[in-house]
């Protein structure tokens, strides 16, 4: 495999090539000779395609066999090569690497040319060997600012394998992500932990999202973006203030185009779809699918565009260094009460921060039967908080009681979650559909989804009660006064 130490991930275009090689901060930190070295590449599998199915891609760069994760952020077996037996040819081109060694490391910049039958695709994409991740981070954000890059979240040969059409790397789940933090852990380095962990779920879910056919890929991605907004809100208080400038307005504005097409897929996939299995003939759903279905491939292209942007790659890399940042540095850019909160157990930290989001929780979810809906979708909010706080640190807790909070309050977020889809309907039809009296479409919609809300309002009382009957789990861990 190669070396990931500090894999960032990021391409440009060609022709960007000689400006990045010429720019004046990699002259002033060059070691050495450039070397740029061209070779045979392909890639290559069984004639059953088991690498691929193992979740593995193979590329032959000369003689030499690479090994390379289609998702980078699962933790796979590695295959043995010498006992797979023929590998037959996928796709075949060249492969251009230029080799800058720098102070504290090497720049790689790869140029690679794949064809499949008539089909040819091409990618540039850098990496970074021998740096550790913040100063990768913050030397790719610094070129950044006169090169355009854009994100990959694979390596650049398993993007052009997704590209011919060999791959189609899979959506990626938070639990699919490994991530621990150990007891002995201080919240500042907690922080850093589940930092990395959203990181990973999101920059893998980035070839799920281009390449745009599972709509899992953009649920998994929008989710990650929850979760990081979630993360910095909960270690806002112990992080350098000017390290955290201008990331949530940029998450916010990623998350607008990943917002539209997530909520046309719901419609589409979970309203429209079982309605016009339930009322095949019924006039008006052919005529909106066909609709909302342009429409989401506009939004398709609008969130490509967004994800592609040097905007989201600059994003990307301040987050980075935040994830990755040395500790004796962030510490004294703090205040001393930051820097008493951000040494303490991450155990109490954790306890302190879960205590306060179920008390208010509590608070308004005691009220639910006589909640007005605007206050029960409040109280969705608050759920879905306490809950993503539950999971981040699920790991410094025994295990059982930590997963049956999370299950009890995933199941009051779905339970409230129909609230919310009955009203991000109404927006996506607004000028679209007629009123229920007049127009069968609307009428079906609407009674689709008063049912719905209904079933799940029914089933509120019970949710609750089963969430509030479990005692919590980080009690014994509140630092005592």
């Amino acid at each position: 495999m190669r070396d990931a130490s500090a894999t960032l991930c990021l391409c440009l275009d060609a022709g960007d090539l000689p400006g990045l090689r010429s720019h004046p901060l990699l002259k002033a930190i060059m070691q050495g000779r450039v070397i740029t070295a061209r070779r045979a590449a392909a890639l290559v599998d069984t004639p059953e395609g088991g690498l691929l199915q193992a979740g593995w891609l193979c590329l032959n760069e000369g003689t030499m066999p690479v090994l390379l994760p289609l998702s980078p952020a699962k933790a796979l077996a590695s295959p043995i090569i010498d006992a797979l037996g023929p590998l037959g040819i996928l796709a075949q081109g060249q492969l251009e690497r230029t080799t800058l060694p720098l102070a504290g490391g090497r720049l790689i910049l790869d140029k690679l040319n794949l064809a499949r039958g008539k089909k040819t695709q091409s990618l540039v994409w850098l990496r970074f060997e021998g740096f550790a991740l913040d100063q990768a981070a913050e030397l790719a954000a610094s070129l950044g600012r006169d090169i355009p890059f854009t994100l990959l979240g694979v390596d650049g040969a398993v993007a052009l394998a997704a590209r011919l059409g060999l791959a189609q790397p899979a959506p990626v789940k938070a639990m699919d992500v490994a991530a621990q933090i150990p007891e002995s852990d201080n919240a500042l380095a907690a922080s850093a932990a589940i930092l990395r962990h959203c990181l990973n779920q999101f920059e893998s879910n980035i070839q799920p999202v281009l390449d745009g056919r599972d709509s899992e890929g953009v649920h998994q991605m929008r989710v990650a973006l929850r979760r990081l907004r979630s993360a910095l809100d909960i270690f806002r208080p112990i992080l350098p203030a000017s390290w955290l400038d201008g990331l949530l307005e940029d998450l916010r504005w990623l998350n607008q185009p990943l917002g539209k097409r997530r909520d046309l897929d719901v419609f589409l996939e979970e309203t429209l779809q079982p309605l016009r299995e339930a009322e095949p003939d019924l006039a008006g759903l052919e005529n909106l699918q066909l609709l909302l279905e342009a429409r989401r491939e506009a939004a398709q292209v609008a969130l490509v565009s967004a994800l592609q942007s040097p905007r989201a790659a600059q994003w990307l890399l301040r987050l980075r260094r935040l994830a990755h940042a040395d500790e004796a540095e962030a510490l004294k850019r703090l205040d001393q009460t930051q820097h008493d909160a951000a040494l303490q157990p991450a155990i109490s930290f954790a306890a302190l921060i879960l205590r306060q989001r179920r008390k208010k929780l509590r608070k308004l979810g005691d009220l639910h039967a006589s909640l007005s809906v605007p206050d029960l979708h409040r109280l969705r909010i608050r759920a879905k908080k306490l809950r993503y706080a539950s999971e981040f640190f699920r790991y410094l807790f025994a295990k059982k009681p930590a997963k049956r909070a999370g299950a009890a309050l995933a199941q009051l977020q779905d339970t409230l979650g129909a609230l919310n889809d009955a009203a991000v309907g109404d927006q996506l039809l607004g000028g679209v559909l007629g009123a229920p009296g007049e127009d069968p479409a609307a009428a079906a919609i609407a009674g689709w989804f008063a049912a719905q809300q209904a079933t799940q309002l029914a089933k509120l009382g019970e949710a609750w009660e089963a969430y509030v009957a479990l005692k919590p789990f980080w009690k014994a861990a509140l630092p005592t006064l």
